[in-house]
This record gives structure tokens, sequence and C-alpha cells, in this order.
């Protein structure tokens, strides 16, 4: 390996069309003799995107994704998904569901509710909750599981324009 040494034009050129031929950086060193590091600074400062060893699969596309989405409606499990979608670990899977908000088994395993409180709502929610001696998270908790069963008070909770006047509380 050639080290402290420029780059060539020549390994500059090579080093863009194996990036664009999908070729992993590892790959690329080897290939013009350099050490990894040395692409992936030249890359970076070219604005090169390469492709690490390790994370070779394509992004997930569309059609993957609403596959995924119909396959956990309709009660599938993670390795009948995983059978489907050629490339894809079960890892992958879970990760894909859990960035689309989606659950494999929801009576064992309910999706987290996830939202942003207005800063109107939280304040609310800290004033209250010294009220009543509970947690502030307690009384969120508490709040949301109310929520879900009515859609009013999760869409009031939910909505960033939603603001609670101070008699509300």
């Amino acid at each position: 390996m050639r080290g402290h040494l420029r780059l060539t034009p020549r390994e500059k050129s090579d080093i863009r069309a194996l990036a664009a031929a999908g070729k992993t950086q590892k790959e690329i060193a080897e290939a013009i003799g350099r050490y990894p590091g040395t692409v992936v600074n030249f890359a970076r400062r070219n604005g090169l995107r390469l492709i690490r060893g390790h994370n070779r699969f394509p992004p997930w596309t569309h059609e993957e994704l609403n596959f995924l989405r119909r396959a956990t409606a309709d009660g599938w499990s993670v390795g009948a998904v995983v059978q489907r979608l050629p490339r894809r670990s079960k890892a992958a899977v879970w990760l894909a569901a859990k960035k689309i908000g989606v659950c494999f088994s929801p009576t064992k395993s309910p999706c987290q509710v996830h939202f942003r409180m207005t800063p109107q709502v939280y304040n609310k929610l800290r004033l209250a909750s010294g009220k009543m001696d509970m947690k502030l998270n307690a009384l969120a908790r508490m709040i949301v599981t109310s929520a879900l069963r009515d859609r009013d008070l999760l869409a009031m909770i939910c909505e960033p324009n939603a603001a609670i006047g101070d008699d509300d509380v």
C-alpha cells in the first residue's frame, strides 16, 4: 500500500469510476493500491457516495414498504415477510417496520405511541402532575392511554395547534 502520497489523476478517475460502479470502500482501495481511509477522504472531499462493506443492500422500495404495511395489517409473522422479501434479513424487516410505524404482533407488543406535545399542553401536564402528586411521565402515559380510547382527546393532544386554556386544568 502506498501512503502519504498525493493521489494521481488516474487514481482519482479510478475512484470515481469504481464508486459509480457500486464498489465498496475496501474494494476500491484494493483496486488502486491505497488505504481505505485515503479513498474515503477523497470521496468525502469530492462529494462521492461510497458503499461500506457491511451495507451493500439497496434502500427499501415503495413496493417493499407497501408490502410490509399490508403484511403486518394481515397479521403476517416476520419470518413469512422475510421469505417474501429477498435480500432482507429479519433485523432489516424489524427496523423497517419500526421506521414506518407498524407492528407484527399488536396483541403481544403494541407499538409505542409517539407524539410531540405542544408547549402549552406540556406546561399544563407539568402543573397538573404537581397538584396530583404524580410524576409527569406517569400522568402523560395515563392521558395517552385514555386518548387512545377517545379520538377527540387524542386529536386535542397531538394536534400541533391545540392549546389548553388556563381554566382547562
